[in-house]
């Protein structure tokens, strides 16, 4: 009677083990939405946790409904099945780093590097269209590099390999800072200044196409330049080396105050409420949390905040509808959609009056 009960045992103890088994061999999906948002829950009611860009591999954990269970950066989400496909290979590496170091060159005319291998992570600087980065590691489409004197991800999708590596120049080089001393014309229609190097670094002023700063040096991409008595910093894609003499500073004080004028004009006179924000920028297609495709006019924020569907209007920006939410988008931050990347660089970060209409 024993040895049955024992064996009945071993039976529930070996169809246990190959359940497990099973399970462990997870099937994989592929992305193909240019960009995919992955959530907390299966639906769109659920925070977006991260995004992923087209050709990501997932693991697939299970199914909800129209909703695959995936493993994003050592984390469960949800994406919508409607934009994945079944198969795909990831590397065994992955989340590891590589045992040969190998360079590539940015094909993106500015590109982000973050603190982790997702969008959901903070920007800590960016990299100009050329630059060159040693990677040591990859992640679901990310490549860990060797950047300042640590380490930073950037989205393999607009790099392009040169070669291998067994120096570290290449972070040396990204992120060393040159001493300039000639004048920029500002290029853009209008161009943040900012306390640093990057656009994680807050707006304290603009200037408008035509003005001419000096600059004394030049960082990642980066002007450092005068600017009202201080210094400040800009994008060096947005300025061109000139021999014209420096335009006044009231130059660009009259730059700041007619942008404020012209959103004051346009705000709307009848509302229910009006506030400070602070105010990022996003672009890369999609649907929103609210079922929509994202395009400009749609705005992510936060539900407890600003309930979805409600119409508002922001300074800066204009007439929208509040369509999206997001992991990093909490309390008094709306997220701006624009169309091209170059458009959210030159937005940045930075502080707006939002008005409640309904």
């Amino acid at each position: 009677m024993f040895s049955d009960k024992m064996k009945k045992i071993l039976a529930a103890s070996a169809v246990t083990t190959a359940v497990v088994c099973t399970t462990a061999a997870a099937a994989n999906v592929t992305v193909t939405a240019d960009s995919l948002n992955v959530r907390s829950g299966a639906g769109t009611n659920y925070k977006v946790i991260t995004t992923v860009k087209k050709g990501t591999v997932l693991q697939k954990l299970g199914t909800s409904g129209n909703w695959v269970k995936v493993k994003v950066n050592g984390k469960t989400g949800y994406v919508s099945g409607k934009y994945v496909k079944n198969g795909g290979k990831t590397s065994s590496s992955s989340d590891k780093s590589s045992s040969k170091s190998f360079q590539v060159k940015v094909t993106a005319s500015s590109l982000n590097v973050r603190k982790g291998a997702g969008t959901s992570y903070a920007t800590i600087g960016s990299l100009k269209k050329n630059a060159t980065a040693t990677v040591v590691g990859q992640s679901n489409g990310w490549y860990k590099i060797k950047y300042g004197k640590g380490y930073g991800y950037i989205s393999s999708k607009y790099t392009t390999k040169t070669g291998s590596s067994s120096s570290s120049s290449s972070s040396s080089s990204s992120s060393s800072s040159s001493k300039v001393n000639y004048n920029v014309k500002v290029t853009a229609s209008s161009l943040n200044v900012r306390k640093g190097a990057g656009t994680d670094y807050a707006t304290i002023g603009s200037l408008k196409k035509g003005d001419v700063v000096k600059a004394t040096a030049k960082k990642n991409g980066w002007y450092k330049i005068q600017y009202k008595g201080g210094t400040g910093y800009i994008s060096a894609k947005y300025a061109e080396k000139t021999s014209a003499k420096v335009t006044s500073s009231s130059g660009s004080a009259s730059s700041s105050s007619s942008a404020s004028s012209s959103n004051a004009s346009d705000a709307p006179t009848s509302y229910k409420w009006k506030k400070t924000f602070e105010a990022t920028a996003y672009t890369g297609g999609g649907t929103t949390a609210s079922g929509l495709a994202a395009k400009v006019g749609r705005v992510a924020v936060d539900p407890k905040v600003i309930p979805l569907g409600s119409e508002l209007y922001i300074s800066g920006y204009g007439y929208c509808t509040a369509a999206d939410t997001g992991g990093a988008i909490k309390g008094n931050i709306v997220d701006l959609y624009f169309n091209t990347y170059s458009e959210c660089v030159n937005f940045g970060r930075r502080n707006v009056t939002v008005y409640f209409i309904k």
